[in-house]
């Protein structure tokens, strides 16, 4: 249910927001109840709700680019390369410090092999489908002069319960707007597809 005030989600049959501690009038919670209850409902008896697992559904959505697995390998391969000529330089005029370049090579491999391990964890995760309301989103800026961009997207279930997921693919990001009804897919807690409903 939410609050008319602030438009929190909170328990059913509560009649305080927990969040903004309004009052809620009954003939309100009621209506706002039942109206949720319907769109839960019409999502879950719509074509695209039966069909959300099919093989062909599930290669529609936005696929991880293999670009991602070429580019750790070919950093391995420089990275490696490059630490094995400073180590061979620094061994033939330092000695010990040839050290330094070797523990690189191995803090880069270790870097490279992790951001692997997940990826693939990521593309052979099974997909979950879930009828949900999109409650709100937000992007998140980091790094200075080379920023970058994440997005986030909160879902509302069936269960009035609310999520926060990050986005997979910054184009799913563009395509929906708060209150929307639809289909949510996700694989590995992130949100990799909203299918819109109409009502």
């Amino acid at each position: 249910m939410k609050c008319p005030s602030c438009g929190a989600s909170f328990p059913e049959n509560a009649s305080i927001c927990e969040y903004c501690g309004s009052r809620v009038p009954e003939e309100r919670h009621v209506s706002a109840d039942r109206s949720e209850e319907r769109i839960f409902q019409q999502i879950k008896e719509s074509t695209a709700f039966a069909q959300r697992n099919n093989p062909a559904r599930i290669q529609q959505m936005p696929q991880p680019s293999s670009l991602r697995i070429v580019g750790l390998i070919f950093f391995m391969v420089i990275w490696c390369g490059a630490g094995l000529f400073l180590t061979s330089i620094f061994w033939m005029v330092a000695g010990p410090l040839a050290l330094i370049p070797l523990a690189m090579i191995i803090f880069g491999v270790f870097f490279a092999a992790t951001r692997a391990n997940k990826f693939l964890n990521h593309i052979g995760a099974p997909v979950d489908s879930f009828p949900a309301i999109v409650a709100g989103k937000r992007m998140a800026v980091s790094g200075g002069e080379h920023t970058s961009t994440s997005y986030y997207l909160t879902f509302e279930f069936e269960d009035g319960k609310r999520d926060e997921f990050p986005v997979y693919d910054g184009r799913i990001y563009g395509k929906v707007t708060e209150e929307d009804a639809g289909i949510l897919y996700l694989r590995n807690r992130y949100a990799v597809d909203f299918e819109r409903v109409r009502m």
